[in-house]
């Protein structure tokens, strides 16, 4: 009897996991929700920066709060750029001298890609979370992460990121809660 009460406690997290379309109907919702929230340059290269790529930030949450859900990569003709294909982007090269023209453009441009953003139909499970894939034109161009109660998972790195960039937008972070 032991051993079975042990089975059990060890199988009751694998069988309590939602359904596949349960978690694609939460990603779909949280989806919905996300909006751009932040732009910053990053610079690629890893002692001497040797171009900048623009980083777009997506999150859902309350208004004047950053907490980003996604990250989407654009390269020098505002492109967006598949995941795993940084390294093959054309970085800006100059970010000082166009810096700001770049980020104007990059939020007209979010508007454009906003409307061909879409959420795959599958997603795989991780060991501790879901991850959803955004499409753009059939192309995975960026990912949201589900924890095992389907609510959305932060990336704290990319806040960490976009906080060193010296060329960002919104420039300041605005305080929900000062």
């Amino acid at each position: 009897m032991k051993r079975l009460v042990s089975l059990l406690l060890l199988l009751a997290p694998a069988l309590a996991q939602y359904s596949d379309a349960e978690v694609l109907a939460r990603c779909q919702e949280v989806f919905a929700r996300m909006r751009p929230v932040g732009l910053y340059f990053e610079p690629v290269g890893a002692a001497r920066p040797q171009g900048w790529l623009i980083r777009v930030l997506l999150g859902g949450g309350a208004p004047g709060t950053l907490q980003p859900l996604s990250r989407l990569t654009l390269d020098n003709r505002l492109a967006l750029i598949p995941v795993g294909l940084e390294d093959l982007a054309q970085p800006i090269e100059r970010p000082a001298a166009t810096a700001l023209r770049l980020l104007n453009q990059g939020r007209k441009r979010m508007e454009q890609i906003g409307q061909r953003l879409q959420l795959a139909n599958w997603i795989v499970p991780e060991a501790q979370a879901y991850r959803c894939f955004l499409l753009v034109d059939g192309r995975v161009v960026g990912f949201l992460r589900l924890d095992r109660r389907l609510e959305p998972l932060p990336e704290p790195r990319w806040l960490a990121d976009y906080r060193r960039s010296p060329y960002r937008w919104p420039r300041e972070e605005t305080q929900a809660n000062p």
